[in-house]
């Protein structure tokens, strides 16, 4: 498992977003080498309540509620409550060691394993079709090439398929210890999360 002593190595991926994270850490540790008394947490895939925009964690989770993903590919992933992540930013900042790191994280499970636990809390059949990674980069390749036509952004890019083959697990034992980060049950993240999409109207037919 990976822990707070890693180095980034998601160059390959070609995600913009997590690149940009880094490289905002890399800022932030120059400044506290300059006597700037930063901590810097780093939050595995967020999942739960009132994710409106929504997040890209919380896509897959409406994804498979309104039955937009046919297919899986192998890859896994850490998953953790959004309410402890917000409480991790506060205990970090009241009891974290200055220029420390912290994974705030939670469970790790394969994609198919969570889409299996969305399918338990909501009822809804999760996919099971399992693409061959590169036939899944293939399409987010075609996916990638018709938003240049239609002017909308693609259902699926080939950042985010390597991204998906990944398997993201971390231990997370330092932020529990040290800070006593909280563990919200995945399953009960999951059921919360479901329940406000649908209360919201981000379920069709609910």
């Amino acid at each position: 498992l990976a822990n707070e002593d890693i180095e980034f190595n998601f160059w390959n991926t070609g995600d913009h977003y997590i690149r940009s994270k880094y490289l905002g850490e890399v800022e932030a540790k120059k400044f506290c080498n300059r006597g700037l008394p930063v901590v810097i947490v780093n939050p595995a895939g967020v999942i739960g309540i009132r994710d409106i925009k929504p997040t890209p964690s919380g896509q897959i989770i409406l994804d498979v509620l309104n039955k937009k993903m046919p297919a899986y590919v192998d890859g896994g992933m850490n998953f953790v409550d959004v309410e402890d992540v917000a409480r991790g930013h506060i205990l970090a900042a009241q009891k974290c060691r200055i220029g420390e790191r912290y994974i705030l994280g939670n469970e790790n499970l394969t994609l198919k394993d969570f889409f299996t636990l969305i399918g338990e809390v909501s009822g809804v059949q999760p996919p099971r079709l399992k693409l061959p990674y590169s036939a899944a980069l293939a399409v987010a390749y075609m996916y990638k090439f018709g938003s240049k036509i239609t002017r909308k952004p693609p259902v699926l890019t080939p950042a985010g398929v390597r991204m998906a083959s990944q398997y993201t697990y971390y231990d997370v034992s330092k932020a529990v210890n040290e800070l006593g980060f909280p563990q919200t049950p995945i399953k009960t993240t999951v059921e919360k999360a479901v329940n406000w999409f649908k209360e919201n109207g981000y379920v069709k037919g609910t």
